[in-house]
């Protein structure tokens, strides 16, 4: 049997009432599927294509289907649903280079990649951008976090397919139709 987990978490945000300063605190619920045993050996790997077609938004939100989903979910609540790390063995190795950290730096399409770390002053994170990969992972290995894009074969996937089973097509796609 399916075990539902509802979580609740606060999250800081400005708040929307003009002439309010400061943020403003959100209670927002979080509904957790946990994976009964049988669900869970029947798991669809994340990232997997079926002929020409991957349908991503049936993997993502497995056990339950798509169209629950929109009804139950989507613009509604937050949603998570749990599985083994085989569920995305797939999508991490094909095309998030077994998120080794070096290739992965080395197949972004960022021009540059951002790099924080937290500041020995005062409290906060100080900032810099860097094109040059050494720089970053010797930030990375020092205690910073980097941002930067994943590489377009993931974020094809990612960003165009979802988008597209979500019904957000226009945001997978540049002014001149190209994904």
């Amino acid at each position: 049997k399916r075990r539902v987990g509802v979580k609740e978490c606060i999250c800081s945000s400005p708040h929307p009432a003009a002439g309010t300063p400061g943020p403003c605190e959100l209670l927002m619920s979080v509904r957790s599927l946990l994976l009964s045993a049988e669900e869970e050996q029947e798991c669809p790997e994340v990232g997997v294509f079926q002929g020409r077609r991957c349908e991503l938004l049936a993997q993502l939100c497995y056990p339950i289907k798509p169209r629950e989903f929109f009804m139950r979910y989507w613009r509604k609540q937050a949603f998570a649903t749990h599985g083994s790390e085989k569920r995305v063995s797939a999508l991490v190795c094909e095309r998030l280079h077994a998120l080794r950290l070096r290739q992965l730096l080395l197949a972004t399409p960022s021009e540059e990649i951002h790099c924080w770390m937290t500041s020995r002053i005062g409290s906060g994170n100080e900032s810099f951008k860097t094109s040059d990969t050494e720089a970053a992972l010797a930030c990375h290995r020092a205690g910073g976090s980097l941002y930067f894009r994943a590489p377009p074969e993931a974020s094809e996937l990612l960003v165009t397919a979802l988008s597209q089973q979500l019904g957000l097509s226009f945001g997978a796609l540049h002014p001149d139709g190209a994904p």
